[in-house]
């Protein structure tokens, strides 16, 4: 099972306190190191305990492959995830201590789908399976783009309390286009109050990249409310 750090405790606890107040799109910013990956993979094995259907974008074929080892470690049987990735069939299952090499497969009705956005585009994933509860987006810096924001929008016209929840290190672009319309909140934890999210999310929570900083951080710790 993976051991998340202090900061990152804190953080998803924070995650937890804005979900339940209503807050559904939650944009989480750590530095490079800072256990992205980590952190989401707790939360979709936490989901799938709770019965919730994941969907996990990833925008390159090495953060899939690390993202499904992450969600192995984190408690996730192989057959409880599916790749949605053109390099992957449904070839049967080897013996092969590279747990990508030997497990890794499509498996469409799996209640978490690991992929690449266009991967579940071009199969058509949500007009042929159960729309997700949750969906994680990796690099989340990525989901200005149209393709990005065409599949968020569908998400949520087919299930309105779909949660959405972001993780990059990046959490606005140097062309000024940021999040506003994808998440609703700005939180600031353990760091300096950061920029305001831009579309599509709601929230964004700041971990930083190691525990060290933590002392530091909490003096400039100042926490926003939900916009009105």
């Amino acid at each position: 099972m993976l051991k998340l750090r202090d900061y990152q405790t804190n953080g998803l606890a924070i995650g937890r306190q804005k979900l339940a107040a209503g807050i559904r799109r939650i944009l989480f910013v750590a530095a490079t190191g800072g256990g992205k990956t980590v952190c989401f993979a707790h939360i979709t094995e936490g989901g799938i305990r709770k019965g919730s259907r994941v969907v996990v974008l990833a925008p390159r074929t090495e953060i899939i492959q690390q993202t499904y080892k992450k969600l192995i470690e984190a408690g996730l049987r192989p057959d409880d995830v599916g790749i949605q990735m053109g390099s992957v069939g449904t070839k049967r299952v080897i013996q092969h201590k590279n747990p990508w090499i030997a497990h890794a497969r499509v498996r469409p009705h799996a209640p978490v789908q690991l992929g690449i956005l266009a991967s579940f585009a071009r199969r058509k994933w949500l007009e042929r399976n159960r729309v997700p509860d949750v969906l994680v987006i990796d690099e989340a810096h990525e989901s200005v783009a149209p393709s990005y924001r065409a599949f968020i929008d569908e998400c949520r016209r087919l299930n309105p309390n779909i949660v959405i929840l972001g993780f990059t290190a990046t959490p606005f672009l140097t062309s000024g286009e940021g999040f506003e319309d994808i998440y609703d909140d700005l939180g600031a934890l353990l760091g300096k109050e950061t920029h305001p999210p831009r579309p599509p999310f709601e929230s964004l929570l700041t971990l930083p990249a190691a525990a060290a900083l933590m002392a530091s951080a909490s003096s400039n710790l100042r926490p926003r409310s939900a916009r009105g």
